[in-house]
C-alpha cells in the first residue's frame, strides 16, 4: 500500500487507485477522497454540477471501494460516482473486458445539465456535451465528439480526428492533433442562425472549420485546411500548408499564410480583402465569371501583375 496527501488529508491506496480533490479559490484543499480495488483502475472523465458535487467516471476490476460502499466487479465494471461530503456510486455496469488493462473499445461520457462543466475525455472515443454553462471540455486521446452547449465554452479536441461543435455563445475551439473538424455554429452545417463571434484553431494536420454566423476568426494552423467563415465578417487564416478559404457571406479578411492556397469568391456574398495574394506564388482566386461585382480586393497587389495563372473561374 501507499499514501497520498492533500492538504490535511492523506488517503490510502490498495492499488493503481482514483484521486479527486476539489480547490477553494485560494488554492487550498476543500476536500480529498479516493476510489478503487486492489487491482487497476482507471479514471476516464470528470465533471462538476452547479452544487460543487463532482461526478467521476471509469472502470475497476475485483472489489472496490467507494466512500463507505464496497463493490464487486467480475469482468471491468464502468462506474459513475458522486463526490461532495462523500463518495457515493451512482451507476454500476457490468463490465465486458475480462483483462485488467482497462478497456479496449470503451467511450466513456459524463454529461451535466447546468452549470461551468470541466469535461475530460481521457484515452478511448468520447462523446462530451457541456449543456448550459461556461464549460470546458477536452477530448484527449481518441477520436471525440465535443458539444459546448449554450454560453461561452472552451473545447480542445487534442489527438486524433475528433469533432467540435462550439453551439451557442461565444466559443474557443481548438482541434490539437489529427484531422478535426469544427463548426462554431449548433452543429448543423453549412450555414446555421448562432449570431455568436466563436474562435476555431485547427491545429496540426488536415482540418475543416466552419464559422457559421457571427464575427468568427478562424486559422487552420498547420496542415491543409478548408476553411469556411459563413455569416457576417470573419476573419480567416489558413496557416501553413495548402489551404481552401471560402469567405462566404459577410465582408471578410482572408489570409492565406504559407504555402499554395485557394480564395473562393462568389457573387452576392459580399467583397472580401484578401492581405497576402502574391502574384506568382501558387495562389490562386477562385471565382464567377462576368461579375460585374467588386468580389475581393488584394491589399498590396500590383494590379498589372495578375495574370490568367492567377484566376480560376467557374460559372
Amino acid at each position: 500500500m501507499s499514501s497520498a496527501t492533500f492538504g490535511s488529508t492523506t488517503l490510502t491506496a490498495r492499488g493503481d487507485d482514483i484521486f479527486v480533490t476539489k480547490l477553494n479559490s485560494d488554492g487550498s484543499v476543500a476536500w480529498a477522497k479516493s476510489c478503487g480495488s486492489s487491482n487497476n483502475d482507471y479514471g476516464y472523465s470528470i465533471a462538476t454540477n452547479n452544487s460543487g458535487n463532482v461526478y467521476t467516471t471509469g472502470c475497476f476490476n475485483g472489489s472496490a471501494t467507494f466512500g463507505s460502499t464496497t463493490l464487486t466487479s467480475h469482468e471491468g465494471s464502468i462506474f459513475v460516482t458522486k463526490q461532495g461530503t462523500a463518495t457515493l456510486p451512482v451507476i454500476i455496469t457490468p463490465g465486458t473486458n475480462p483483462n485488467e488493462s482497462g478497456p479496449t473499445n470503451g467511450s466513456f461520457t459524463i454529461s451535466l445539465n447546468n452549470g461551468r462543466d470541466l469535461l475530460f475525455g481521457g484515452t478511448d472515443n468520447d462523446l462530451l456535451f457541456g449543456n448550459q454553462g461556461n464549460d470546458t471540455l477536452v477530448g484527449d486521446d481518441g477520436k471525440d465528439t465535443l458539444r459546448g452547449g449554450q454560453n461561452d465554452d472552451i473545447a480542445f479536441g487534442d489527438a486524433a480526428d475528433d469533432v467540435l461543435y462550439g453551439d451557442q455563445g461565444n466559443d474557443s475551439l481548438c482541434g490539437g492533433d489529427g484531422n478535426d473538424t469544427m463548426s462554431g455554429g449548433n452543429g448543423s452545417i453549412p450555414i446555421v442562425d448562432n449570431g455568436e463571434p466563436d474562435w476555431l484553431c485547427g491545429g496540426k494536420a488536415h482540418d475543416l472549420l466552419f464559422g457559421n454566423e457571427g464575427r468568427d476568426n478562424l486559422n487552420g494552423d498547420e496542415g491543409d485546411d478548408t476553411l469556411y467563415g459563413g455569416k457576417d465578417h470573419d476573419i480567416i487564416t489558413g496557416g501553413t500548408g495548402n489551404d481552401w478559404l471560402f469567405g462566404d457571406l459577410g465582408q471578410d479578411q482572408l489570409r492565406g499564410g504559407e504555402g499554395r492556397d485557394f480564395f473562393a469568391l462568389a457573387r452576392g456574398q459580399g467583397a472580401d480583402v484578401i492581405l497576402d495574394f502574391t502574384d506568382g506564388n501558387g495562389s490562386a482566386l477562385i471565382g464567377v465569371k462576368n461579375s460585374s461585382e467588386i468580389l475581393a480586393v488584394l491589399s498590396g497587389v500590383q494590379v498589372s501583375l495578375l495574370g490568367q495563372q492567377d484566376f480560376v473561374w467557374f460559372v
